[in-house]
């Protein structure tokens, strides 16, 4: 009896993730076409807001971007002083969150010297893609690159395969942020959906 009641359950566990499975498959395609939309398309209007922290801190630009059937991007791009910067690309279909592209860029100091005796300093990049399904996250994919020269961590960049990972502490922030940002219509605005602002983490 117990070994049929465990076959009965691999079986209906075995049918519930074939239709996630399925399921996830589907929004991927969608979200594929919608994309696919915005980049080939010209958009029907645009706007830029900039903005800076009081400290000077935090300081970068949004754009906003219309297309046509309900599509809409927003890009911010920003510094945080030296630590780094950052591209986060937001993508909607009527009001709706589907995707969220993230560029990252840390710099930091090494004990290491270069020729001249100046410290070394070392660069992380880091892209992020965020897929969600009627607004909410289902997938993850993330790669990241170090070294000490900006053209080598990019071409490595690019040369890493993307590897799907489980949601981190800022996945649900940078969900919250692109919502926050679709009625942003000031600097002031903007920083407000920022809050506290710390760079993610490497």
């Amino acid at each position: 009896m117990k070994i049929f009641l465990v076959w009965i359950m691999t079986g209906v566990v075995s049918a519930l993730m074939s239709v996630v499975a399925a399921n996830e498959a589907t929004a991927l395609a969608e979200i594929k076409t919608w994309y696919f939309a915005i980049e080939e398309g010209n958009p029907s209007g645009e706007e830029a807001i900039t903005f800076q922290g009081d400290n000077a801190s935090l300081a970068g630009e949004m754009v906003i971007r219309d297309y046509e059937e309900g599509l809409k991007t927003i890009t911010i791009s920003y510094s945080a002083g030296d630590q780094g910067s950052a591209v986060e690309h937001f993508y909607y279909r009527k009001g709706i969150l589907f995707f969220v592209f993230l560029e990252q860029l840390h710099r930091k100091l090494t004990d290491e010297l270069d020729a001249q005796g100046t410290p070394v300093t070392r660069e992380t990049r880091v892209e992020q893609r965020i897929y969600l399904e009627h607004g909410k996250y289902f997938r993850l994919f993330r790669r990241k690159a170090t070294g000490n020269s900006t053209e080598d961590v990019k071409k490595l960049l690019e040369e890493t395969p993307q590897s799907k990972v489980e949601a981190g502490d800022g996945t649900a922030e940078y969900i919250q942020r692109g919502r926050g940002l679709l009625t942003a219509k000031t600097g002031a605005e903007v920083l407000k959906v920022f809050g506290p602002y710390m760079l993610p983490a490497k």
